[in-house]
């Protein structure tokens, strides 16, 4: 629901907040304030305040040894060094239809790009050691321009350097990462002359400062307040279906009963979170936080409920009566020790009369020699002065501080061989086994490390829509640290420089984060690098084949990278990702005669087709040629025969007439005579 006020009936909006803000503030530090002691003396032992004062000023009266051997250090910064080497990285996934695997490797890359810039190992450095020493840690988000002459937003991480100034309500936390956690305040120091200046206007009244009150804090030096603040407002979606195409959807409106067919409908509602800065009598300022979650991330130790409230341990609370007991033996041994020069002298009375100086000063000067009266007062002869002898150490002493190192091991849970000193274990197998024994010992702390990277990701990918929400040019960093350029929300071919004119609209899908949890990149690196060097040391023949991954992991220059690829044998040179000095000359070369070849090709296809171009117009022509000559023929022989055919007419007509002549001779009448047809002549051509 949206924000209530709790009885601040007739205040204005501003001071209905101030009001609540200080209710629950006050809430936060009774909840709290057992744990903040208790931090306090984690802290102040981590930073080798060993001693209470009291027992200090006392020893430090009886001039008797005050030592501190500090044996936790050791123990904490190998499980955080552990951290470093294996901080938890981001894995992004898209959760719907619209989202694509391309743009989830973008968003991805953008998330490393973050990390990188605003230094989050550091972050996560500086929470993770509070979470071991004291229980708790925090870090978190903020939003900024790029720089002083640019519009564009960009999304940092920031350290909080001390776990006492921020206050969650825990009791109305339920998840681990405390993800549901309705408000949070942050206290920090602000010099007045600043305040003045930032806020003219305001009084200067500093927060009620509970349990954040830094020693080093001056006149000078006031204290305020920030506060995230969820606001709740109630809303009703529905399940539609379009009538036309069919297609599903969710709503926030009531939608058209023409147009829609309603499927379901809930309750549910809308977050929202506000950002204020407060002092102990006004709202000096106020903003909308995108984010749908408080961004300060909690990292805690080790989680238990005690009576209903929540306790949260750290490994130094269980180290701290070990390392008392180890340094109270260690002193004791000392003292013990130190006692032997000072055994008091043993002689008669008057024995070193006149030397009394000398005999006192034994004990802290070194004197040449000592004079003594060989006789008593009584002047018998007496043996020379002697000291009473004591032990040179108490077996009940040595005992206790051999104890009290295998109880800081027994309760930390790592061991000699995790710590690279020499233990009862010798085999490889063995020693391995130890040092996971201890890694597993303590590996609930990088489990909430884990857990907490995770809703921090989770946030930076919510995030990067609403902040990265216009066409613009992102860095994206890769596993492999290797940094490249994209272009998000390019959705016009002008401005989309992407290759092959990928689009990343980072606005459409869903996409969620999965933590990568074990060695980065850089870490995976290093151990490459150790498993070739052992290798190469163990069989050096394996040199001559894997030389240049070395060079390579090595970050070793190109160089040097290609002389060592140059020595490869011959068929891994062949088979090698980049090539070598060698496989590129031949293959210039090789390319070269190629080109020759084709040339000549070429010149040979030219010259044979300007061959047959000439052969073919001669033929073309004897063509032509025959084809004349040819019709020529036809036409004189069917002349002839025309010419033939019409004398054999010619003479058969005259035949006929001669015929008829003879019949007429005789008497008969004459008949007239029909000649034949005669053919038709064909013109020549």
């Amino acid at each position: 629901m949206a924000y209530i006020p709790d009885n601040t009936a007739g205040l204005s909006e501003n001071d209905k907040i101030l009001a609540d803000a200080k209710k629950w503030y006050e809430e936060c530090i009774s909840y709290n304030n057992e744990w903040a002691q208790q931090a306090k003396k984690d802290v102040e032992f981590f930073s080798g305040s060993h001693w209470a004062p009291e027992v200090i000023d006392g020893r430090t009266r009886d001039k008797r040894p005050i030592l501190t051997i500090d044996r936790t250090t050791p123990i904490i910064n190998k499980i955080l060094n552990e951290f470093r080497q294996n901080l938890p990285g981001a894995e992004v996934r898209g959760k719907d239809e619209a989202s694509s695997v391309k743009t989830a490797n973008v968003i991805e890359g953008i998330i490393r790009h973050i990390t990188n810039d605003s230094d989050t190992e550091t972050a996560f450095d500086t929470a993770s050691l509070y979470q071991v020493v004291c229980g708790k840690g925090y870090l978190r988000l903020m939003t900024d321009f790029e720089d002083s002459n640019s519009f564009d937003q960009c999304i940092k991480t920031s350290r909080i350097c001390d776990p006492i100034m921020v206050q969650f309500p825990e009791w109305l936390c339920t998840e681990i990462d405390w993800s549901d956690a309705p408000y949070c305040f942050i206290s920090y120091t602000i010099n007045k002359e600043e305040f003045k200046e930032k806020y003219p206007k305001a009084k200067m009244a500093e927060w009620s400062n509970g349990n954040y009150n830094p020693v080093w804090m001056t006149e000078k030096e006031m204290i305020l307040v920030e506060m995230y603040l969820v606001e709740k407002t109630p809303k009703t979606i529905y399940k539609v279906q379009n009538i036309i195409s069919q297609e599903f959807s969710v709503v926030e409106e009531k939608p058209d009963p023409t147009m829609f067919v309603v499927l379901d409908e809930r309750e549910t509602e809308n977050r929202k979170v506000k950002w204020y800065l407060l002092s102990d009598q006004e709202v000096l300022d106020e903003k909308d936080w995108l984010g749908n979650h408080i961004p300060i991330v909690p990292v805690l130790g080790q989680e238990l409920s005690v009576a209903g409230k929540k306790v949260y341990s750290s490994l130094i609370k269980s180290l701290r009566e070990p390392q008392k007991q180890y340094n109270w033996g260690v002193s004791a041994q000392v003292e013990r020790i130190a006692m032997n020069p000072l055994s008091p002298w043993v002689m008669t009375e008057g024995q070193i009369e006149g030397h009394e100086k000398d005999w006192q000063e034994s004990n802290v000067k070194h004197i040449a020699a000592l004079q003594y009266k060989a006789e008593d007062i009584m002047g018998h002869p007496v043996p020379p002065p002697f000291r009473t002898p004591i032990a040179g150490s108490d077996p009940a002493i040595s005992e206790m501080v051999m104890e009290a190192g295998e109880n800081l091991k027994a309760v930390s849970g790592v061991y000699d061989a995790s710590l690279s000193t020499p233990g009862k274990e010798t085999a490889g197998v063995a020693i391995d086994a130890r040092q996971e024994q201890s890694d597993q010992a303590n590996y609930h702390y990088y489990d909430n490390l884990c857990k907490a990277a995770r809703h921090l990701y989770r946030q930076i990918c919510d995030l990067i829509p609403k902040i990265y929400d216009s066409n613009r040019m992102v860095r994206i960093l890769g596993e492999d640290d290797v940094e490249d350029i994209a272009y998000v929300n390019a959705h016009y071919a002008q401005i989309n420089k992407n290759e092959n004119g990928e689009v990343y609209d980072l606005s459409a899908g869903k996409y969620d984060v999965v933590v990568k949890a074990g060695p980065s990149f850089r870490t995976k690196k290093e151990k490459t690098v150790q498993l070739l060097t052992n290798l190469f040391r163990a069989n050096p023949q394996y040199a001559a084949s894997m030389g240049d991954l070395l060079a390579k992991m090595l970050d070793a220059p190109q160089e040097v990278i290609d002389r060592a690829r140059a020595l490869l044998p011959p068929e891994l040179q062949t088979n090698s990702k980049d090539g070598n000095p060698a496989d590129k000359a031949m293959i210039q070369k090789q390319n070269a005669a190629m080109h020759q070849l084709m040339n000549q090709v070429e010149a040979l296809k030219a010259e044979l087709k300007n061959k047959l171009t000439i052969e073919q117009a001669k033929t073309e022509r004897e063509i032509i040629k025959s084809e004349a000559e040819l019709k020529k023929a036809l036409i004189e022989n069917d002349h002839e025969i025309k010419l033939e055919s019409h004398k054999a007419a010619h003479a058969l007509g005259m035949q006929a007439h001669g015929h008829n002549l003879k019949q007429t001779g005789a008497g008969g009448t004459q008949q007239p005579i029909q000649q034949p047809a005669q053919p038709a002549v064909t013109q020549g051509a």
